[in-house]
């Protein structure tokens, strides 16, 4: 049974976050919404550029979901229409990473949301008329990422969703500034060329926050979560928390599901750890998981007790 924790739209767990010269702030449409640090000299018009990009990338995620309707529901992989299934999942792109995240998994630094499940995390409401014109440039790239997320891990396509568009959006604004931090309910992608702490909350009640300090190395990247007990994901596990670090954000949110869809007791840890180092040629390059009170750890990172 999900804990009526951090189900809040207000979101009440995100904090401030990054460093000196940095600045925080919302960009929200519809269900997306992102929480945004970044350097603040010369980006006061940020907030407004990002709103801008947002719409677009909703906007054609919106019209290939009036094309391919099961895109939204399906809780399996799909193929994607008139093209190869699924090109590498994991782009090499020019991604993002920056400052901080705290997710429940990860979001700001502080997150207590359970990261994307199958169709209903990154839930996604069509607002009529979208356009039907040809869905093409860094929306399309969104959508074909989600496909190969989905196909690599066996879940369906929306259980990317939230990392993909805060991967998209980090990649559209990373030019403007290197240390860039967008987190979408919990999914976050990062631009940073030091370290950063993120914040996990594997139990929001016990109000204990645990630090994963990422390595200046592992940057850029996407460190996705999905639980089971917290929020209001869908998932058919029991996991407390499966939080995912990989250079792709879809590939990222999409572990982050599967991963906890198959924790269903601690005895079920050192399996999904093994199923994660298998899919290093992917990008993956750590993870944390919680279930029954016990934990499992695999990565490039540390942990520490950060307090409540």
């Amino acid at each position: 049974m999900k804990k009526n924790i951090h189900t809040s739209p207000f979101r009440t767990y995100r904090r401030p976050a990054g460093g000196a010269g940095e600045f925080s702030f919302q960009v929200q449409v519809a269900e997306s919404d992102l929480w945004v640090t970044a350097l603040a000299e010369g980006n006061a018009g940020l907030p407004q550029l990002m709103q801008a990009e947002l719409l677009r990338l909703r906007a054609g995620l919106e019209g290939w979901i009036l094309r391919c309707p099961e895109f939204l529901t399906s809780l399996e992989p799909l193929p994607m229409p008139g093209r190869a299934a699924a090109a590498s999942p994991v782009s090499g792109s020019p991604a993002a990473a920056s400052p901080v995240s705290g997710s429940p998994a990860a979001a700001s630094p502080v997150s207590g949301r359970s990261a994307a499940a199958s169709p209903v995390s990154g839930s996604l409401t069509v607002a009529s008329p979208v356009s039907a014109s040809p869905v093409e440039g860094r929306p399309m790239e969104l959508i074909r990422r989600m496909y190969a997320g989905s196909e690599l891990l066996g879940v369906g396509p929306m259980a990317a969703v939230a990392g993909a568009v805060a991967q998209g959006m980090a990649e559209a604004f990373v030019g403007r500034s290197p240390e860039l931090l967008v987190e979408n309910g919990g999914d976050i992608y990062i631009y940073s060329s030091r370290p950063r702490q993120i914040g996990l909350l594997p139990d929001p009640e016990k109000g204990v926050l645990i630090g994963l300090a990422l390595p200046a190395s592992v940057f850029p990247c996407s460190v996705c979560s999905s639980s089971a007990t917290i929020g209001h994901s869908l998932s058919f596990g029991r996991g407390e928390l499966a939080t995912v670090v990989a250079r792709d954000a879809a590939v990222a949110d999409a572990a982050a599901t599967a991963f906890c869809n198959r924790l269903r007791k601690a005895g079920d840890i050192n399996r999904v750890l093994e199923q994660a180092k298998s899919l290093q040629k992917h990008g993956l390059t750590g993870v944390f998981l919680q279930c029954g009170g016990s934990m499992g750890l695999w990565g490039d990172f540390e942990l520490s007790v950060m307090g409540a």
